[in-house]
């Protein structure tokens, strides 16, 4: 499946492509059972694929696959012995018949090697690209030859076109993130963490890990998603309360992202604020040792600075947007709800120290409680004598107070937890 949309034709010429290839496959598989000679059954596939205009600029997954992992022909054959399985309901005796054993009704390395115009022993290895990056699955037989090959769910999806998330990853949390408007310092840092990565590609150098610190979690996401945006790529948070602390389960979860990024494009972002350095030694300790060994683009979001890692690191503080940029968002902000309420925006700003996003939450708030005729119980909070708000304002304006409130309640909390 390509990184950038494609269009519809795409789609069903990818279909008919993959499942012609697993015709001729068959085709092969019949031609051993029949006893014929084997070998000459070699497919031009560059020509195959001229006959599908909707292959012109993007070609098949499947062929997508084999340049991404540099798939050999037998490793090729061997993806499409699997599909057929995941395809044809009768498959797996085809199998069975092909290799002489009913009781192997699934494809194997053996029946491979036997229908293989280019076969050799090396893609059956743990480090050849098909179990290196866990393309296929194999069950536990005695013998390696006659083990029970399947492809990788994810695998599947992307040989049919679909950019789904690798379910493993997604039940770890991975989620992705969403572009949102940001003040102007903010769009700032995001150029700043484009043009790093930019330079150290065009330098050759391996990319640095860029590291979002401070207190503002929504608005390091969203820078975090412009720099992606930028660079026309798109980022998926994951928690790293989340991660597992079995260190061969986490080199799984690396070789899983690394695949996402070299299939996908796809960026990771691992979200520390809900962690210190300090908390968990053990997992601290593989989190770090994750980030040294992933060989695709990260990003981090934490509370403070993390020091113990040895690849390039840029790390950048991301503040509160600065009074004049809090000014601009409340004036947007409240123009859609309501215009004479502007001159409250110097108040809210002396008061309040509010991100972006915790502004537009404001507002959206406040918003919600006026057009659900809460309008009369707020006058009569106005009119009691101690009122915080004198009875010049407006209905309107306590809730965007107390919404206010609301909002920096947590920082407060979550502060004082911090000095604890």
């Amino acid at each position: 499946m390509p990184p950038q949309p494609v269009a519809d034709n795409w789609y069903i010429a990818n279909q008919r492509y993959l499942m012609d290839l697993i015709s001729q496959t068959r085709q092969v598989l019949e031609r051993l059972i029949e006893g014929k000679e084997q070998g000459q059954e070699n497919r031009d596939t560059d020509i195959y694929i001229e006959k599908y205009p909707a292959f012109a600029q993007t070609p098949p997954a499947l062929e997508q696959l084999c340049q991404i992992f540099k798939l050999s022909v037998l490793e090729r054959e061997i993806v499409l012995l699997c599909a057929g399985m995941e395809i044809d309901r009768s498959w797996g005796k085809l199998c069975a018949k092909a290799q002489g054993q009913p009781q192997l009704e699934y494809p194997t390395f053996s029946l491979a090697l036997s229908i293989s115009s280019s076969p050799y022993w090396g893609a059956l290895t743990h480090d050849a690209p098909l179990r290196r990056w866990r393309l296929i699955e194999m069950g536990s037989t005695n013998a390696l030859t006659i083990s029970p090959l399947r492809l990788d769910e994810q695998i599947v999806h992307y040989l049919a076109g679909l950019p789904t998330v690798d379910e493993r990853l997604a039940q770890m949390g991975a989620s992705p993130l969403q572009i949102e408007d940001l003040v102007p310092s903010h769009i700032a840092i995001a150029k700043q963490m484009a043009t790093a990565w930019v330079q150290a590609t065009q330098a050759q150098r391996v990319l640095p890990i860029l590291q979002l610190c401070g207190t503002e979690a929504v608005s390091k996401k969203a820078i975090a998603a412009k720099t992606c945006e930028i660079l026309g790529l798109t980022v998926y948070s994951i928690p790293t309360q989340n991660l597992p602390r079995d260190i061969d389960q986490l080199n799984i979860v690396r070789c899983l992202w690394e695949r996402e990024w070299l299939l996908y494009r796809r960026v990771i972002l691992l979200d520390c604020d809900r962690t210190t350095e300090s908390a968990d030694g053990e997992k601290e300790n593989n989190i770090n040792q994750l980030l040294d060994t992933l060989n695709a683009p990260v990003i981090i979001s934490s509370l403070e600075r993390r020091r113990a890692i040895q690849s390039p690191l840029l790390t950048l503080d991301v503040n509160h947007p600065s009074p004049a940029e809090q000014r601009q968002v409340w004036q947007t902000a409240l123009s859609e709800i309501s215009p004479t309420e502007k001159g409250q925006i110097d108040s809210l700003v002396s008061h309040f120290n509010l991100s972006a996003s915790g502004i537009q939450t404001v507002c959206t708030a406040a918003k919600g409680r006026w057009n659900a005729g809460e309008a009369g119980e707020a006058g009569e909070v106005l009119n009691t004598p101690h009122s915080a708000l004198s009875t010049q304002h407006s209905p309107l304006s306590t809730f965007l107070w107390d919404a206010c409130r609301s909002q920096a309640r947590p920082r407060l909390d979550e502060l004082a937890q911090r000095n604890v």
